[in-house]
């Protein structure tokens, strides 16, 4: 950590607030890179190298537009916390099976209704889209 680390955090947080407001305006896609990607942070906790965790901030400006929005994660606790928190729902998900984000994907849409997907992959990954109009995508694009 130095003296710049907040700022680093802050400035990552802003990119995903505003590919939030870019959708909600009208945009059809947006992108933010965000470093730290903040999947280890709460709301008044920090973990890792993660202080603020982006796709919440993400989805709780979503949220303050109207949107709905599921938080979908493996550890359907961390995304239960979440979902609460801005109002959303929670779904489990295991992104390293092409059936669970199916189903996963398939669960929010039948209570959300049709889908537009933010992916945070916590620099895990390359970038691709998840779920395309053929169906998931081969999760071997994914591995290294």
């Amino acid at each position: 950590m130095s003296a710049e680390t907040w700022n680093s955090a802050l400035w990552s947080a802003w990119s995903a607030v505003e590919a939030a407001e870019a959708v909600m305006a009208g945009a059809p896609s947006a992108y933010a890179l965000c470093r730290p990607p903040g999947h280890h942070a709460f709301a008044d906790v920090a973990g890792g190298f993660c202080f603020i965790n982006n796709s919440a901030v993400a989805a709780q400006v979503l949220r303050k537009n109207s949107a709905r929005v599921a938080i979908l994660d493996v550890g359907i606790e961390r995304a239960a916390k979440v979902a609460a928190d801005i109002g959303g729902i929670a779904v489990q998900c295991d992104v390293s099976s092409g059936d669970s984000a199916t189903a996963a994907i398939a669960e929010a849409a039948e209570k959300l209704g049709p889908s537009r997907i933010l992916v945070n992959c916590a620099g895990i990954a390359i970038g691709v889209k998840t779920i395309g109009k053929d169906g998931p995508h081969p999760l071997d694009q994914y591995r290294n």
